[in-house]
């Protein structure tokens, strides 16, 4: 066998070699055509070629529109965004059905029309949020305008620099020259039109092929542009929704970049000095074992661990997962069917970037996680938190060695096609508990006693995988903070910047009218 420089040497060659093989024959073809008087033979090849591809694009075409492609609910270009909340998403799916439709039936043809669509969808989207607490319909400011008008501009620019070729190429000079004369053009063009067939009368055969050449191409490339076009208007009224759900939701009131830290990161880093980790916020029952998996997680015993309730309050805690940042581990204290603990841990869930619910596998009592559950929930659907973004609720199975029967421990189990009783128990406890409080996903550990460590890695790998979601989710709590939170600071400093330039123009003109007098 050749070593790996010779190969590559070898097939270099073959290549170089094939591709001069290739040029020579088209080389000789085109001479034998001029030369040897076979250019009606192979203008009427191209032709047969042509008609094949446009029959073949035809019938790729039927098909689609008799498949329901022509509706394109799925095949969107424009989707929603991560961050936003259940209201938000539920008036996008109601914007969504409507634009299909209005794409569709052919509505948004026409300039006029078009306009008159989107000015009807920003409307659709104004009434949704016109009975919520903070906002009301047409209720918004200059800035918010502005900004939207940035974001749409922006988006759809990346939507035809993605699904339009060549459109960096595509120069506005050209189409504003053609509107301005488009009267003389209408004019001069079927003239000219006229005047180069005419040339062509010399050659009759030629002028019959290109002309049915003419008319398969411009059928093809006219359901193609056609297409493209209904798609590009689906796209630019989909961007009004986006942008018009942002705006009326309160995200339009700053940047991602005006962003500050939110306060429950604030207070953590006053205490670990930690910049931007994920907050993460352990709840559950009293003795649960939420702090035996805070020290599984990291790697060391930082938190008490006992039979009895032993976090007060909450306790934050550093943990490094694969290669995420570190992650702040906030260990709160158990449910206890206390109403003001319930109020304080509902705080923590709703401040935090994702949940784990440690429950405790061979304890049947779940009321007062269920009583939470509802709880949390109630909190959501209150109407000035329907647009915030809810954590994920990972929960996490503890103590499963525990399960009957109780004396046998012999891992690992195929927890997905149990093949013993122990693993059968054990999917029937995740499956039931999973169900019982909604959970996002749910993960079997051992984090304390005898068979500590169990499962814990594939624990790590699950937060690991609600990483980008979590960061979402802390993304949409500092954007609602600071919308709530005014900047007194930024203010002050406008009224000054535009108090000194008031100053200027007044001793500028009285300077100008002294030495005038």
């Amino acid at each position: 066998m050749l070593p790996n420089d010779s190969a590559r040497a070898v097939l270099l060659w073959i290549k170089v070699g094939v591709a001069l093989v290739a040029a020579a024959v088209f080389g000789f073809g085109i001479y034998a055509i001029w030369f040897f008087g076979y250019s009606l033979h192979f203008s009427v090849l191209m032709l047969l070629v042509a008609a094949i591809w446009a029959g073949v694009l035809w019938w790729c075409q039927r098909c689609k529109v008799a498949d329901g492609y022509g509706a394109d609910l799925e095949d969107d270009w424009v989707k929603p965004s991560d961050n936003w909340g259940h209201r938000d998403r539920e008036v996008w799916e109601q914007c969504k059905v409507l634009v299909a439709q209005l794409a569709q039936s052919g509505e948004l043809d026409g300039l006029e029309s078009f306009k008159k669509h989107a000015i009807h969808v920003f409307n659709i989207v104004a009434e949704e949020y016109h009975n919520s607490a903070n906002r009301s319909e047409l209720k918004v400011t200059l800035p918010e305008v502005l900004l939207m008008g940035e974001m749409l501009c922006n988006r759809y620019r990346t939507i035809l620099q993605t699904h339009v070729p060549l459109v960096e190429n595509v120069e506005i000079k050209p189409f504003y020259w053609l509107y301005r004369n488009k009267d003389v053009v209408a004019d001069v063009a079927p003239w000219l039109c006229r005047l180069y067939k005419a040339t062509k009368i010399l050659t009759p055969q030629k002028l019959i092929i290109d002309e049915i050449k003419s008319l398969l191409l411009s059928k093809v490339f006219c359901e193609i542009s056609n297409d493209l076009q209904k798609k590009l208007k689906k796209a630019l009224l989909m961007e009004v929704v986006y942008t018009s759900i942002d705006l009326y939701s309160g995200r339009c009131k700053v940047k991602l970049s005006e962003l500050e830290s939110s306060n429950c990161m604030r207070h953590d880093q006053q205490h670990l000095l930690e910049i931007d980790p994920l907050r993460v916020c352990l709840i559950g029952q009293v003795s649960a074992g939420k702090s035996s998996v805070v020290n599984s997680l990291i790697k060391n015993i930082k938190a008490e661990v006992g039979i009895l309730p032993t976090t007060a309050d909450w306790n934050v805690h550093i943990c490094t997962i694969d290669e995420l940042e570190a992650v702040h581990l906030v260990d709160t204290q158990g449910l206890d069917g206390n109403k003001k603990t319930e109020q304080l841990l509902i705080e923590q869930v709703v401040n935090s970037d994702l949940v784990l619910w440690v429950l405790k596998a061979n304890q049947s009592a779940r009321e007062l996680d269920v009583n939470f559950r509802t709880a949390v929930d109630d909190y959501y659907r209150q109407h000035k938190n329907l647009s915030i973004k809810r954590p994920l609720l990972l929960g996490v199975l503890n103590q499963v060695d525990r399960l009957e029967p109780a004396s046998e421990w012999n891992p690992p189990y195929k927890i997905d096609a149990p093949d013993c009783p122990k693993a059968q128990i054990i999917k029937d406890a995740l499956d039931y508990n999973e169900k019982l409080l909604s959970l996002d996903a749910i993960v079997p550990v051992v984090a304390g006693g005898e068979n500590r460590g169990f499962n814990v890695e594939k624990l790590e790998a699950t937060i690991s995988i609600c990483y980008e979601d979590s960061v979402q989710v802390q993304l949409n709590r500092r954007r609602i903070e600071s919308i709530n939170q005014p900047n007194f600071c930024g203010q002050t400093s406008r009224i000054v910047n535009t108090a000194r330039k008031l100053f200027t123009l007044y001793q500028r003109d009285k300077d100008y009218y002294n030495n005038s007098v």
